[in-house]
């Protein structure tokens, strides 16, 4: 499952914007307590499974690799 902790910030939305090109699945996740428990202070983070979370340029980076 990937989740992606958004503030509906303009790189929230330009990450976004980018999975859905992809049609990769994600989950928004908007919950300020989600964000105080994982300790998130920087928008928007990405993450994949139960892998460490991902700032948005290495979010970009994950998917150049998948090409397309």
């Amino acid at each position: 499952m990937i989740k992606l902790y958004t503030i509906e910030c303009p790189a929230c939305n330009v990450l976004m914007k980018k999975l859905m090109m992809k049609d990769i699945p994600f989950v928004k996740i908007t919950d300020p307590r989600a964000f105080e428990d994982l300790n998130i202070e920087v928008f928007p983070m990405l993450q994949i499974n139960d892998e460490p979370l991902m700032s948005y340029s290495e979010a970009l980076n994950w998917l150049k690799t998948l090409g397309g």
